[in-house]
């Protein structure tokens, strides 16, 4: 994949001068990366939409009411397989983030290489973050299923909507700054915890926004025309979410400007220009 440059990419002062108009900057000059970025969404989305297919073809001739036990297990197992297709995600992401890191940072981009390394350096935290999100879904499905069976009642239906928006508010919130910083900072995993709940509490509203734009990806599962759904989810992956993710990226990297990287001079205001 080759990148563009312009002619004043090598001076300073042809930096931008904001993350705002980074995020500018960034699609103009390297959208062809950002498209690779969304083929390789779909790559690590893959299995988990595949797992999807299959249990929804397993479980539809199974009914919920009158063979609670037997749907339970099935949901059970694919709910475990998900765990496992969403840390195969997050490990895609990390070397994905660190496309972003390295973007934002304007500093010399080798596609593959700074891909893998992502994935090198930060394979642990990520992985650790999908199996943490997976098991939240499982317990997540887990509610929905017995909330749905004969012995469903109106407190279980309220307890999977609590659960639900404690998991995008705070849950998947804390998880996307979590996983920034960690591709950031070099902290131990509890310390990058504090700190991404005290920053996800302290921007909570323009954070949740972005954790509520992943729900789409959700929504569009439930489209009913199987073609129109792969279309949109397709859609979805190869244009909105790489710049999803680029839009996440440049926020973070203005709260830690703000909050954290003075005490960082090398990391304050990294990839804009900074003045004479």
């Amino acid at each position: 994949m080759k990148r563009k440059y312009s002619v004043k990419d090598f001076k300073a002062s042809s930096l931008p001068g904001s993350r705002k108009e980074q995020l500018r900057d960034v699609l103009s000059v390297n959208f062809p990366i950002i498209l690779l970025n969304g083929l390789i969404s779909i790559v690590g989305f893959l299995p988990t939409y595949l797992l999807f297919i299959l249990e929804n073809n397993v479980l539809r001739d199974i009914s919920i009411t009158d063979d609670f036990g037997n749907y339970f297990i099935w949901s059970s197992i694919f709910g475990g397989f998900r765990v496992i297709t969403i840390c195969f995600l997050f490990l895609v992401i990390a070397g994905l983030a660190n496309i972003y890191r390295v973007l934002c940072y304007e500093e010399g981009l080798f596609y593959r290489q700074d891909f893998f390394a992502g994935i090198k350096e930060n394979w642990k935290h990520y992985l650790l973050t999908g199996f943490i999100i997976g098991v939240f879904l499982l317990a997540l499905e887990a509610l929905q299923t017995l909330s749905g069976s004969k012995s469903g009642s109106l407190a279980l239906e309220i307890a999977y909507y609590g659960y639900f928006g404690i998991f995008i508010v705070f849950i998947l919130t804390i998880a996307q700054v979590l996983l920034f910083m960690s591709n950031i900072y070099a902290c131990s995993y509890g310390r990058h915890i504090a700190n991404s709940s005290i920053i996800s509490l302290k921007y909570l509203f323009p954070l949740v926004l972005f954790s509520i734009f992943l729900g789409v990806s959700y929504l569009i599962l439930w489209i009913p025309l199987f073609i129109i759904q792969v279309i949109a989810l397709a859609l979805y992956l190869l244009f909105l979410f790489p710049i999803f993710l680029l839009m996440f990226h440049l926020y973070c990297l203005y709260i830690v400007d703000v909050n954290i990287n003075k005490d960082y001079p090398e990391l304050l205001n990294k990839g804009l220009y900074k003045g004479e």
